[in-house]
């Protein structure tokens, strides 16, 4: 994961995912990069570089709330909706 958004958020080089879906990205879109994986090689993050807060999981986060990196990764998520709403009133 080297220099993604998504490590830098998580904090950590590895960590537990609670994947739960038969399906998953095979390969990124334009702009898209793949910047997680896991031991069976399927894509479990995507982001872009080209957007403030553009990040894919292939997990569940939010049922993961005990765990500190899972944590980080949902007040990013909240800190980005935060900022959007200033730049973009209704």
């Amino acid at each position: 994961m080297g220099a993604s958004k998504l490590h830098r958020l998580l904090g950590v080089t590895w960590c537990r995912v609670n994947s739960l879906h038969h399906q998953a990205v095979y390969q990124a879109g334009k702009g898209i990069e793949i910047v997680a994986r896991d031991r069976d090689g399927l894509v479990q993050g995507i982001e872009s570089r080209e957007h403030d807060f553009l990040i894919g999981v292939q997990w569940h986060p939010e049922w993961l709330i005990f765990n500190r990196p899972q944590q980080r990764l949902i007040r990013a998520l909240v800190r980005a909706s935060k900022r959007h709403a200033k730049r973009h009133p209704r």
